[in-house]
């Protein structure tokens, strides 16, 4: 919790790319993508829940051997061509993750992240009531 805001992070991560196989599970400096987000999140004292959305089961035995939550995508989620907006939306339609003020999307293909940074936005976000 952030300024009494409830801050839930998506991570999504999904197995069947074309271009690069299961690149989510690709390392660098002795990481996958996918577990250089979930540690990062970790970080961020401030989350109320971390989920990782994913469909591919390597990817969700990772996303459970760190305590994330797992929210499994279906087939149409699965694509090549399925939006963040679908992904997001997908999730906020589940009950269980509607009490949330804020969402925090984390995609294991861009993992140069500053902690700062992401504090100071969802301050700003707050401190203007943005949605």
């Amino acid at each position: 919790m952030l300024q009494n805001k409830k801050i839930i992070c998506l991570i999504p991560a999904r197995g069947g790319s074309k271009g690069i196989k299961l690149k989510n599970l690709k390392r660098i400096k002795k990481k996958s993508l996918l577990q250089a987000s979930i540690d990062f999140a970790k970080k961020l004292n401030f989350l109320d829940n971390i989920v990782v959305s994913s469909e591919n089961k390597k990817i969700i035995n990772i996303a459970k051997n760190n305590k994330c939550e797992v929210y499994l995508r279906n087939k149409y989620l699965s694509r090549d061509f399925a939006s963040d907006y679908e992904i997001i939306k997908s999730l906020l339609d589940n009950n269980k993750y509607r009490n949330y003020d804020y969402i925090l999307y984390l995609q294991p293909t861009s993992p140069i992240r500053y902690k700062k940074n992401f504090i100071e936005a969802l301050k700003s976000l707050i401190k203007k009531k943005a949605d």
